[in-house]
C-alpha cells in the first residue's frame, strides 16, 4: 500500500510475492521492496493507515483471547508505524516489526536496526517464551507465508492462516476457508 503513493505498487508486489512463496530470501526482498521506497514522504503512512483493511474475526479473536488472559503479540516483517496501529487497533500486549530509516521528513531507502526476517521471528518467540517462563506446549504461532516457518515451527500450536503452499505442505493445523475466529477453536475457546 506504501509503495503504490510512488506509483511503485506494482513492483514491490512481485517482490513481495516471491519472498512469501519462499523464492526470495525475506531479508532481501525486503532490502529490494524498501530500496524502492527512497525519497516517499513519511506523511504517506497517515494515508496508508487509513486504507488498512483487517482479516475477518480479527477484532473478535484478540478480544476473545484478551478476556482469556491470552498474552498475544504481533510480529511482523511489516513496518511501524503500520504495525503499531493495528497493535493499537486490536489491543494486542506486544509488536515487533521493521523501521524505516529516514532523513528529514523521507524515507532513505534502508532499515534501521535488525530486520524481523524468518530467523529474527523464531528468536523472538524463543525470547518471549524465556521472558514469560513458557513450555513449547503453551504457545500458539499463526502464520501465512515461508518467512513465518522457522516461527511456526518453535510454538506449541503452529496455525497456517489462508497460507502459502509451502506452509501449508509443513503444518497440519491450517485455516483456508473460515476467519480468524477459528484459531479459538484450536484452542478450545467457545465464545
Amino acid at each position: 500500500d506504501i509503495a503504490n503513493f510512488l506509483g511503485k505498487g506494482d513492483q514491490v508486489k512481485q517482490i513481495t510475492d516471491l519472498g512469501l512463496k519462499g523464492r526470495l530470501d525475506f531479508s532481501t526482498s525486503l532490502e529490494n521492496r524498501v530500496h524502492l521506497l527512497k525519497g516517499l514522504r513519511l506523511s504517506s503512512l497517515e494515508e496508508a493507515k487509513r486504507i488498512v483493511t483487517f482479516k475477518k474475526g480479527a477484532k473478535k479473536l484478540f478480544k476473545v483471547l484478551k478476556d482469556n488472559n491470552y498474552t498475544t503479540v504481533l510480529v511482523s516483517g511489516g513496518f511501524k508505524p503500520i504495525t503499531t496501529y493495528v497493535q493499537k487497533y486490536l489491543a494486542i500486549d506486544y509488536e515487533y516489526s521493521n523501521t524505516f530509516g529516514i532523513i528529514g521528513d523521507l524515507f532513505d531507502g534502508t532499515t534501521n536496526g535488525p530486520v524481523i526476517n524468518a530467523n529474527y521471528k523464531e528468536k523472538i518467540v524463543n525470547k518471549l517464551m524465556k521472558n514469560f517462563n513458557l513450555k513449547k506446549n503453551q504457545t500458539v504461532g499463526i502464520g501465512d507465508a515461508a518467512n513465518d516457518m522457522n516461527m511456526l515451527m518453535s510454538v506449541g500450536l503452529p496455525i497456517a492462516f489462508k497460507a502459502q503452499d509451502i506452509v501449508k505442505a509443513n503444518f497440519e493445523n491450517q485455516i483456508n476457508n473460515t476467519d480468524l475466529t477459528s484459531v479459538l477453536y484450536f484452542l478450545g475457546i467457545k465464545y
